[in-house]
């Protein structure tokens, strides 16, 4: 959400975040939860993820990211979802906060809502095309709802998501 201020935190948020995020949530969460359902899997990680970021900012891109990468990590390897965030977080996060540190707010936001509306509207066009095939892989991954509130009320998923969310809280106070 911003650039790194020192070298240890650029290296940090770079690459040692990126490499620990996903293979807690992806290598280890997410294998975790597979034998309950890819689709449960998937969800369950990038629900995880997005708690973990800790802020209003930050959580609803996180839990989106971490279903691309979860999806990257079934279809592919966690090695191409490890690069991906590298990339979001080198390229997205820090690279274009150190280009565009000069410029008026108005240009910023306006960069962002290009970029990042952008992106979505492309995205939006990639789904809707691929609405066959992504249809055809629902149907493929089955999630057994018991699993979605066992998931919820357990004592460990309660527990970090009232830490987390008392976090947010704490940046209004």
């Amino acid at each position: 959400s911003g650039s790194a201020d020192t070298l240890c935190m650029f290296l940090y948020a770079s690459i040692l975040a990126p490499v620990g995020e996903e293979l807690l949530f992806r290598g280890y969460v997410l294998r975790s939860l597979k034998p309950f359902g890819t689709r449960f899997a998937v969800w369950g990680s990038a629900i995880l993820f997005g708690l973990f970021h800790g802020n209003l900012l930050q959580t609803p891109y996180a839990v989106l990211m971490g279903l691309l990468l979860g999806y990257v990590t079934v279809e592919y390897s966690v090695f191409w979802a490890i690069l991906l965030h590298m990339f979001n977080n080198l390229v997205l996060a820090d690279l274009l906060t150190r280009l565009t540190a000069q410029w008026s707010e108005m240009a910023f936001g306006t960069l962002n809502l290009v970029l990042f509306g952008g992106g979505a509207l492309i995205s939006l066009v990639i789904l809707i095309r691929n609405r066959g095939e992504i249809r055809a892989y629902r149907r493929s991954e089955w999630m057994d709802r018991r699993c979605i509130r066992c998931f919820v009320t357990a004592a460990g998923i309660l527990a970090l998501t009232v830490l987390m969310c008392g976090n947010m809280l704490l940046l209004f106070m």
